[in-house]
């Protein structure tokens, strides 16, 4: 079943990079005679259209994966993604090559080809090594052979279809809300020099959406901290859940709406989607701890290491936070990290932490 999975996997870069290919077709080649420099023109807009879609493949890939991995376990590994991603590249440039030579003649097809291999072959190499992008997520059930964890872990998978699906909704609703309010404010003249209109325009729409993004944040934010289970450690950030569908909607979705609905340029559709993607990342960061003030914190530690101790465990990690509690932690063996928290008026908690994933850790926590 495992080798069965992963040739299911390859096949969806082959697939994916003949479907990516296809918007080869979106660009007009009359460009090429009726612009000035067409055959450049014609090149950069098929790039444009291209290098968007190995973002939206690049989503894609990483739901499917995850979708894989939950349900049946780490079977989608390093390797694999890598043999993926080769084949999507390969079946990218090949089906490029055939269309642009279908469509085009003299030498563009080639030309073009290799700017679009010289341009997509970085993108999906940064994609793939940049964590924050391609970090796993989950939208089936994590199985465990422990009934009293499964029992939990089905609890936590509900939270998370729940993230999920706010996230997608949510996306969807500011996407449109943000076309709406470019539509309502183009519409209305400020003042009568037209480049200086268009300036605060442009900033009135960047300025609604901020407000827009600090609202969905206090409020999703509002929600994780009522939902978390601070008996796992990565489970206060089912926040990342939403976060992680909203930038999906919103960059494939926006990208759209901006050049079929708004009518914008492609290049500048991309910049604009671009621009309103940091203000996302700005106003709806990841997820933190809800007992945690950071700005309260200031960690300060010292680091030992121990070669008579487990070779599989050899960290001893001590210090003192500014709030007055002191902590003294050490592996127990692989994957098992005891802490002791002492509070400044000698008060001590205990917790053990167990790796049960990469991506899930669970904290049993007792209190002297």
């Amino acid at each position: 079943m495992k080798k069965i999975l992963n040739v299911i996997y390859f096949l969806f870069g082959i697939l994916g990079g003949f479907l990516v290919s296809q918007l080869v077709y979106t660009v007009s080649t009359t460009m090429i005679s009726t612009v000035k420099n067409g055959d450049y023109a014609y090149t950069g807009n098929v790039l444009v259209n291209i290098l968007i879609g190995i973002l939206f493949y690049m989503y894609v890939l990483k739901v499917i994966k995850s979708i894989i991995n939950s349900e049946k376990g780490n079977i989608i590994q390093s390797k694999s993604e890598k043999i993926n991603l080769s084949l999507f590249i390969v079946s990218l440039l090949g089906c490029s090559y055939f269309i642009l030579n279908k469509s085009t003649t003299g030498d563009t097809p080639l030309f073009a080809t290799i700017i679009i291999g010289l341009f997509s072959i970085p993108l999906v190499i940064k994609l793939y090594t940049y964590d924050k992008f391609y970090k796993e997520f989950y939208l089936a059930p994590i199985k465990l052979n422990n009934k009293k964890l499964d029992e939990v872990i089905v609890k936590e998978n509900k939270k998370r279809f729940l993230f999920n699906l706010l996230g997608i909704i949510t996306g969807i609703i500011f996407t449109i809300s943000v076309v709406i309010i470019h539509k309502i404010v183009f519409s209305i003249t400020i003042i009568s020099d037209k480049e200086v209109n268009n300036v605060l325009r442009i900033i009135i729409i960047l300025l609604v959406s901020s407000i827009l993004l600090i609202i969905i944040d206090k409020v999703v934010m509002m929600l994780s901290k009522k939902k978390y289970n601070k008996n796992f450690k990565y489970y206060y950030t089912i926040k990342d859940y939403f976060v992680d569908s909203f930038h999906i909607v919103f960059t494939i979705l926006s990208y759209v709406l901006f050049v079929y609905v708004l009518d914008i340029n492609l290049y500048l559709a991309l910049i604009y989607m671009l621009i309103i993607k940091v203000l996302v990342n700005k106003f709806i960061p990841p997820s933190i701890d809800p007992d945690i003030d950071l700005s309260k914190i200031n960690f300060s530690y010292s680091h030992l290491s121990n070669s008579n101790w487990n070779k599989n465990s050899n960290d001893i990690k001590f210090g003192y936070l500014s709030n007055g509690t002191s902590y003294f932690s050490m592996d127990l063996g692989s994957g098992i990290t005891s802490t002791t928290l002492t509070d400044k008026d000698g008060n001590k908690t205990d917790v053990t932490s167990f790796e049960i994933t990469d991506n899930l850790e669970y904290k049993s926590i007792r209190k002297r």
